[in-house]
């Protein structure tokens, strides 16, 4: 069950989603193939801070119909988060996580449960399978899964900060 003292998203608020691990925002980027776009995390001086990255970091938190959980949608693609089915999983341990090309839905699959954690920032949990939102530092540094693992304990690599924009 969900716990937000307060609504953290419509479908016209704009979010930044940045990991609290490496400083980074979350970004949706190419596409992997005519389903999917890859999801990683940029620092900003990593790339030109052009107007293009600035739309590749924007997103939007829109309610389920009951409140209790949120699809975390890209703003320009217009395309939901999600945890990839077993088949495009990264490995045993880790799920890729990608954006859904043929656009939002609200379906489980696209689900995710925002959740407080310690020092103001936040869990982002898939409701499909229960696993947490992560940025990797291994083997590259701006890969984005979720950990597969649920009995390992969370730390800074699971926490992520969500700053309006609007």
């Amino acid at each position: 069950m969900a716990h937000h003292p307060i609504r953290l998203g419509s479908d016209h608020q704009r979010v930044h989603i940045v990991s609290v691990y490496h400083n980074t925002h979350l970004c949706a980027t190419d596409v992997m193939d005519p389903e999917h776009r890859r999801v990683v995390t940029g620092k900003p001086n990593s790339l030109q801070d052009t107007s293009d990255y600035t739309h590749l970091k924007e997103w939007r938190l829109v309610p389920s119909r009951d409140g209790e959980f949120y699809g975390i949608i890209h703003h320009q693609y217009n395309e939901p988060l999600v945890a990839a089915p077993d088949d495009l999983a990264h490995d045993k341990d880790r799920r890729t996580v990608l954006t859904w090309i043929p656009g939002p839905s609200l379906g489980l699959q696209c689900l995710w449960d925002i959740k407080h954690a310690p020092e103001g920032h936040y869990l982002i949990e898939s409701v499909q399978y229960g696993e947490y939102l992560y940025a990797s530092d291994h083997p590259s540094k701006d890969k984005v899964f979720t950990w597969r693992k649920k009995e390992d304990p969370l730390n800074k690599q699971f926490y992520w900060d969500i700053i309006n924009i609007n």
